[in-house]
């Protein structure tokens, strides 16, 4: 059977391959309905700040995890919203949220990290050109995060 895909595309280029969004090659996205951990509603509300980074520093400070009761490394995704940051984007897409900025080098983000056996949600601050630390004090998060059932790169 030959590879199938699902295309979208901008208004006149519908024949560019790169445009593919789905395909038979890899994959496709399996939530395993029998293991409520594998999607989650995860609220987070920040009363306190976490700590803050050295100049010229980064650090992680771990807020949530959670057993994804899968042998290995699966796929995950998230989405959700932001509340009470410094952000001018306050949508969370993906594995990395942008929760407050100083300045270009001086930013709050929650990065999600899955290794064989959990999900770990982190506050990453970094403070690099000395501006400032950003606060993620009065911060709420409300996501929904999905661990899948097969690793979506095909490795």
């Amino acid at each position: 059977m030959d590879n199938y895909g699902v295309k979208t595309s901008a208004k006149g280029n519908v024949n560019n391959k790169s445009n593919i969004s789905f395909t038979s090659k890899y994959p496709m996205a399996k939530l395993d309905r029998t293991n409520k951990v594998s999607f989650q509603n995860i609220n987070l509300t920040f009363l306190n700040d976490t700590p803050a980074p050295g100049v010229g520093t980064s650090n992680s400070t771990l807020v949530y995890q959670f057993a994804h009761d899968y042998n290995y490394i699966s796929s995950h995704w998230m989405m959700g919203t932001i509340t009470g940051g410094s952000n001018n984007y306050p949508y969370i897409e993906d594995e990395v949220a942008l929760l407050s900025s100083i300045f270009a080098d001086s930013q709050a983000t929650l990065i999600v990290k899955v290794n064989a056996t959990n999900v770990y949600l982190y506050v990453n601050k970094t403070n690099l050109s000395g501006f400032g630390n950003p606060t993620v004090a009065g911060v709420v998060i409300s996501l929904r995060l999905y661990v899948f059932v097969e690793d979506l790169l095909g490795s």
